[in-house]
C-alpha cells in the first residue's frame, strides 16, 4: 500500500476535486442546450489528511504503479 508522502498513512485510494467547464447555447424557446464540456483543473488529494498530492490522473496511477512494483519481489 503506497503512503502519502505528507502525512505518510497508507492510502488506497485518493481524492478527486474537479473544475469543468461546459460550453452550452440558450434560447427562450428551447433554454440550454450543452455543446462541449472539459476538465479545467484536477487536483488529486490524499483522502487522510486532504493535502493536494497530484494534478492529474497520470501522476496519480504512477503514484500507485510504482508502490506494486516495489512490493514484487526482484529475482535476482
Amino acid at each position: 500500500m503506497p503512503k502519502c508522502p505528507k502525512c505518510h498513512k497508507g492510502i488506497e485510494y485518493l481524492d478527486v476535486n474537479t473544475t469543468e467547464l461546459i460550453r452550452a447555447t440558450w434560447d427562450p424557446a428551447d433554454g440550454f442546450e450543452i455543446d462541449d464540456t472539459w476538465t479545467e483543473e484536477e487536483v488529486w488529494k490524499c483522502p487522510e489528511c486532504g493535502e493536494k498530492l497530484f494534478e492529474d490522473q497520470g501522476e496519480a496511477e504512477k503514484f500507485f504503479e510504482e508502490d506494486q512494483d516495489a512490493q514484487v519481489p526482484k529475482v535476482q
